[in-house]
Formats: structure tokens, sequence, C-alpha cells
């Protein structure tokens, strides 16, 4: 398949718009690809897995990864936004943010993404900040 074919195939499938020479750079230097990737999605699935109670890496990968979805798709599937709380309806929209980003990413990718995500989010505390969670 060419470049310019793969380029095409992108765009009409999934509305995703690269030039013929960003996917040449992207199968020449996929590890540069992977960091990226992995550094756009930490910070948010920081924030999502505190403001649930989660660790990142578990609601990203979750026990059982390869054999079924995420906690993330759980919470994605299973959670509303409150709007009563303002938080609620905040930590809601980012939670259905990273779904939208992750979810769509094959398992393939997210195994190759994997190291780089656990070390960005190697530090993650045990608890839950305070202005992370719900009123009460």
């Amino acid at each position: 398949m060419s470049l310019r074919v793969i380029s095409r195939w992108l765009h009409e499938k999934h509305g995703v718009s690269l030039s013929a020479a960003a996917i040449s750079r992207a199968l020449n230097s996929p590890i540069l690809h992977l960091e990226r990737l992995a550094e756009s999605i930490a910070p948010t699935a920081s924030y999502v897995a505190k403001s649930y109670g989660f660790q990142a890496m578990d609601l990203l990968y979750g026990e059982e990864f390869e054999n079924g979805p995420s906690q993330l798709h759980f919470l994605a599937e299973h959670t509303h936004k409150n709007p009563e709380h303002e938080h609620d309806i905040s930590r809601w929209g980012e939670m259905q943010y990273l779904a939208s980003i992750w979810q769509p990413i094959p398992n393939e990718v997210k195994l190759l993404i994997h190291p780089y995500l656990s070390e960005l989010l190697e530090d993650e505390s045990d608890g839950i900040p305070e202005d992370l969670k719900s009123p009460q």
C-alpha cells in the first residue's frame, strides 16, 4: 500500500489528515510518536484515575487487558454527569475525552506505548487529592 493510499484511507475512514511525508516519518521513527502519544494521554489519565479512585495504569489497561474492556471503558459506559456538582461535570467530561482518545487505539499500539506510559505515571500517589474529591 502506498503512502498516498494510506493517507487517503485515513482521511476517508477516520477523518485524519496526514501527509505522505508525515506517515513516512512515523513509520521510520515510531518511538518518537509512541512517546508523544503517551505524553498526550498521561496527564488526563492521571487526573481521571485520581478523580475516580484508580491508578492510571489500571484505568487504562485493567487486569484483563487482553481479554476484555478496561476500567475506563466501564466508567465511560456507566458513569453519568451530575449537574448538581460542577466538579463532577468537569471530571465526567475529562473521562469521556480520555475514553474517546484511548478506546479507538488498537490493542497492539496500546501495548507498544505501555512502557512510556508506565514511566510517565510511575510517580502516582495512592490517595486522591482533596481538590479532586467530590463534595459530600
